[in-house]
């Protein structure tokens, strides 16, 4: 593993749109972000530990099941 490459300009501060909690119990509305549908459809910030897979070039992807399952299951 190696660690993946902080980009250099990074993201553009974006101000997430803070959702409705009228559903939600009062005790949850301090973790109002992640109730938001801004927050969860993006990706969390580059980190230090980041790891990234390094790919072969012209390497080919493998055809086989992810898992054996029989005819029943």
């Amino acid at each position: 593993l190696s660690s993946a490459p902080i980009p250099v300009g990074g993201p553009t501060a974006h101000v997430p749109e803070l959702p409705d909690l009228s559903g939600v119990p009062p005790e949850y509305h301090d973790l109002q972000l992640v109730f938001s549908k801004d927050h969860a459809s993006s990706l969390p910030p580059h980190r230090p530990f980041d790891c990234c897979i390094d790919l072969l070039p012209g390497a080919t992807l493998s055809s086989s099941r992810l898992y054996n399952l029989s005819k029943p299951e």
